[in-house]
């Protein structure tokens, strides 16, 4: 699994699905998060669709690489609106296969993690943004070894106070990104707990 190849880094950033399971099997331990960042998707259609209800994707095709943050966010968003809908996957392994899949009509919709779609550059003018996903449910965790907890405080107090510091402005820019901000163990079993709609093993 994922997991069992990570004994060998100190420090990771995992996006969620991977950061609780990281803490369920491994113990890592959570110490920040990007501010006002959450992992949202964009569901795409083919361009003949029209509307921009969630629910116009019950019983159509959608592609969507399973298992991850853009697949999860949108299980959450359609939780959380009670949108019970269902729909017959066409899983792919990367985003530019989902927009390929719906640009040439494999399906009728797709679903891509909305921080890859805005840096995508080629053929989305070959689809149309139908909806997109606002949960603020989920978010990517800067992580720790167990065996190196002692440094943990430490080292949340270096990440947080980046943005006050002006080597740290700089490295902020370039990720684009205002603040970290401190990211707990109970945080994570809230994280945990928005994942469980998603019904993932």
């Amino acid at each position: 699994t994922f997991a069992e190849n990570f004994d060998s880094f100190s420090f990771v950033y995992a996006h969620p699905l991977h950061a609780v399971q990281l803490s369920k099997v491994k113990g890592y331990l959570p110490i920040a998060k990007y501010a006002e960042t959450f992992d949202e998707a964009v569901v795409i259609s083919q361009k003949s669709i029209t509307g921009s209800d969630v629910k116009q994707i019950q019983g159509k095709n959608v592609a969507c690489v399973y298992g991850t943050p853009s697949h999860a966010a949108l299980l959450i968003d359609m939780h959380n609106n009670h949108a019970e809908v269902e729909f017959e996957p066409i899983l792919k392994d990367s985003y530019p296969k989902v927009l390929m899949a719906v640009s040439i009509g494999e399906a009728d919709f797709g679903v891509i993690l909305k921080s890859v779609w805005d840096d995508m550059l080629t053929m989305k003018e070959r689809v149309r943004v139908h909806y997109a996903t606002s949960s603020h449910s989920l978010v990517h965790v800067f992580m720790l070894k167990p065996t190196l907890e002692s440094h943990l405080v430490k080292l949340r107090e270096i990440l947080t106070s980046m943005h006050s510091d002006k080597e740290g402005i700089e490295i902020m820019k370039r990720l684009k990104c205002p603040s970290i901000s401190p990211f707990d163990t109970n945080d994570l079993k809230k994280l945990q707990q928005q994942l469980l709609v998603c019904h993932y093993d």
